[in-house]
């Protein structure tokens, strides 16, 4: 071949890549203009985006976004949603709200199980909320015992009160693997003073939350085994249905027997006998870390749960079967004529 055909055969060669280029970054840009503009009509998204526009996939979580001009783009997500329900049901939020409950959580770190979100004596920097997975909030005495004062289901703040007290009195322990969202205390101030609904929903939350412990002092102190134990099943079966964890009557419960026990002020082996009489009797039934109850009613009377110190603000949402008790303050359920399920006076 010449030397001036090779080259101008070379320069042809050169063109043909140069436009099959710019002819795949057109593509790309038309294939993300359309998917943009399909985006912004239906509301939804699969994927977010930082501040650079760098796409970050998260199929699983990422729900719904808007834009806002006010507060450019903010989403909310399924590991948000948790919190959202539990301060609905003491306060209805608006959209605006929600979305400022959920640009608090960005700052979200995985706690392997059976290890210390927060430990006794800490004094913490930052807000935690639990997004995903089972904490509990427990009392090592010096004998080495443990008491558990509460469980923690997603949604729950670990240490709410910590912008007021100096150190933590008690630990907070991840039961599985859990996703903590830091958040700073500015973010907590800010968004209680942009909207005092806001600001009622937390401190009403924290009130259902001494209330929960009141109920569980009474408890261990006056209920028999099997009554505690039950109620304390009824109590986990509601608060995972507030929050969406609940699928009918049947949800995770990721709590041992010494868990069971350590709230309760019981013995291991009491535990066991109380979930076998419940077993034997047809109202729970336990396999592989799931609990069904086949009639939640039934298992409510059974206790006498009910849920009015929730102080529940959605109840018309939120049904809960709560029976109506006919019988005198101080008798032990027991059987009746009907033939409905009672417990039988028992020591603990």
């Amino acid at each position: 071949m010449e030397p001036d055909r090779a080259r101008q055969y070379g320069k042809i060669q050169d063109q043909a890549v140069r436009s099959a280029i710019m002819c795949s970054c057109r593509s790309r840009q038309t294939l993300k203009s359309r998917s943009r503009a399909a985006a912004g009509a239906t509301g939804h998204r699969t994927s977010a985006t930082d501040r650079r526009g760098n796409i970050r996939r998260d199929r699983r979580h990422v729900i719904a976004w808007r834009r806002e001009p006010k507060h450019g783009i903010r989403w909310r997500t399924e590991l948000h949603s948790y919190v959202i329900r539990k301060l609905e049901t003491v306060e209805r939020l608006s959209d605006l709200e929600k979305d400022m409950v959920a640009s608090v959580c960005r700052d979200v770190k995985v706690v392997p199980r059976r290890q210390d979100i927060i430990s006794d004596g800490d004094s913490p920097e930052h807000l935690h909320l639990l997004v995903d997975g089972w904490a509990t909030r427990y009392k090592i005495l010096k004998d080495g015992a443990r008491r558990i004062t509460a469980f923690m289901m997603p949604g729950d703040f670990c240490d709410l009160h910590a912008t007021i007290l100096c150190a933590m009195d008690h630990g907070i322990m991840a039961i599985t693997d859990c996703k903590v969202a830091y958040v700073a205390n500015e973010d907590i101030d800010r968004i209680t003073r942009s909207s005092a609904t806001l600001a009622r929903a937390f401190w009403r939350a924290t009130l259902v939350d001494e209330a929960v412990l009141r109920q569980w002092l009474v408890n261990s102190g006056r209920r028999v085994a099997v009554e505690a134990i039950a109620h304390l099943l009824c109590e986990l079966h509601l608060r995972a249905q507030l929050v969406g964890l609940e699928s009918r009557d049947r949800f995770n419960l990721p709590l041992t027997q010494e868990d069971l026990a350590d709230a309760t002020g019981l013995t291991t082996v009491h535990v066991n006998r109380m979930l076998q009489e419940l077993r034997k009797q047809g109202l729970i039934e336990m396999d592989r870390g799931q609990l069904f109850i086949p009639h939640v009613a039934a298992l409510r009377r059974a206790c006498n749960f009910e849920d009015d110190y929730f102080h529940l603000k959605m109840s018309d949402e939120y049904p809960t079967d709560r029976p109506r008790h006919s019988r005198l303050a101080g008798e032990r359920p027991d059987a009746d004529s009907s033939g409905e399920i009672r417990f039988s006076p028992g020591r603990r």
